[in-house]
């Protein structure tokens, strides 16, 4: 918690150990500004001007209402930081370790990247919907298959979208005995 004047007045513990700081250099009391000055002279604001990053914190302090952000540390701790400002002119800031988050995040996306590379390249065609009909992805191998609604393909549509359209673009043949409507 910081008062009106940008003084730490209160940090717990786990403040301490998540942004890695003595609790004798930012005891309650000390100006907020020599947070950002040790924070900036150990990199954690990256290359620069360190009175420059200084100011230009403090400046962005002065402007709080509310302010949300995740920054990396360069140990590689991903910290959410939350700050709100209290009707006394106070803010209370969270800081919170996003580290599992953000790499589970970033494990999922690479899983997903090589999933969709080794689908694209599969001799077969591959489409896949979610439990709501609604195309997830497909490989280019689907795409020849359905040349007239190709460019339908797109994550999102539904799976009837598809049919409707693809009856319409000729991509479907409806059979001589059966009703449009009944078979699609």
């Amino acid at each position: 918690m910081v008062d009106g004047d940008f003084n730490l007045i209160f940090m717990n513990n786990r403040f301490y150990e998540l942004l890695d700081v003595k609790k004798e250099d930012l005891s309650p009391g000390t100006p907020l500004k020599k947070l950002y000055q040790i924070n900036a002279e150990r990199g954690e604001y990256g290359p620069g001007d360190v009175r420059k990053q200084v100011s230009e914190r403090m400046d962005h302090a002065k402007q709080i209402k509310i302010d949300q952000f995740v920054r990396v540390r360069p140990n590689g701790t991903a910290i959410e930081v939350s700050s709100n400002q209290t009707e006394g002119g106070e803010f209370v800031t969270t800081y919170t370790d996003f580290t599992d988050q953000i790499r589970a995040e970033n494990d999922a996306r690479n899983a997903r990247a090589r999933l969709v590379d080794l689908i694209s390249v599969m001799d077969e065609a591959f489409v896949y919907f979610d439990s709501s009909d609604r195309l997830l992805l497909c490989n280019d191998m689907y795409r020849e298959y359905y040349p007239k609604s190709a460019d339908l393909f797109e994550p999102g549509i539904t799976f009837e979208e598809i049919i409707r359209e693809g009856v319409k673009r000729g991509d479907y043949t409806i059979p001589d005995d059966a009703e449009e409507e009944a078979w699609i």
